[in-house]
């Protein structure tokens, strides 16, 4: 929170906001799968491998563009980017694995 200049009071969530959250992760998990099965073979290396040149192709692109335009700083970029790196490798990683 120190990152983005925000105090533990400023930070309180509607049930909307994890809905929403929820729902685009979905559309993330989905499109990924759709990528992995596209590409071929669904190897749990083969998801983590798309989802680490997904995440650095637009993924760290864009939150560098957005975070240079709002004046952020490089740490809150470096945080947002690693959460979305974990998120997309875990996902990644989970459908090979459901995918078998």
């Amino acid at each position: 929170m120190k990152a983005v200049g925000i105090s533990e009071e400023d930070v309180q969530m509607s049930p909307s906001t994890y809905v929403v959250t929820f729902l685009c992760e979905m559309i993330m998990a989905f499109v990924l799968a759709g990528i992995l099965v596209y590409s071929g073979s669904v190897t749990i290396i083969s998801g983590i491998t798309a989802a680490i040149v997904i995440w650095g192709g637009f993924v760290l692109t864009g939150l560098i563009v957005n975070h240079k335009f709002q004046r952020a700083s490089w740490m809150l970029t470096f945080i947002d980017a690693g959460h979305w790196l974990g998120v997309l490798m875990v996902q990644g990683a989970v459908y090979a694995l459901i995918s078998g």
